[in-house]
């Protein structure tokens, strides 16, 4: 009897679960312009980091095993104040981003401090 309640538990686990990674993915939004870079996400709240072009100190592009298998990776963004992650991007996506931010840290001019 305790067998099968726990197995139940197990069952309902799964729909839970997925439903909680899909509102999660569905949250998560990547937004930038002229002046900078904005990530959003969250589950109850959502959250939102906010990096300006010129305080960019440097970005990086990593890779676990299964997302060289899957050609998706994650986008690391550098600065002094700390830094953020932009998860599960595609490959082409990713290095266009990094360029992109690349290209924005080197063109701007402007003091950080």
């Amino acid at each position: 009897n305790c067998l099968g309640y726990w197995s139940f538990l197990w069952l309902l686990w799964i729909p839970v679960s997925y439903l909680i990674n899909r509102k999660v993915y569905s949250n998560w939004r990547v937004f930038w312009d002229e002046e900078h870079l904005e990530l959003r996400r969250g589950f109850w709240s959502i959250r939102s980091s906010m990096i300006l072009w010129f305080k960019v100190q440097s970005v990086e592009f990593r890779q676990t095993p299964y997302q060289v298998r899957n050609r998706i990776g994650n986008i690391w963004v550098y600065t002094a104040a700390g830094n953020l992650e932009i998860p599960y991007v595609r490959i082409e996506e990713a290095k266009m981003i990094k360029d992109y931010l690349l290209y924005q840290v080197e063109y701007r001019n402007r003091k950080w401090m």
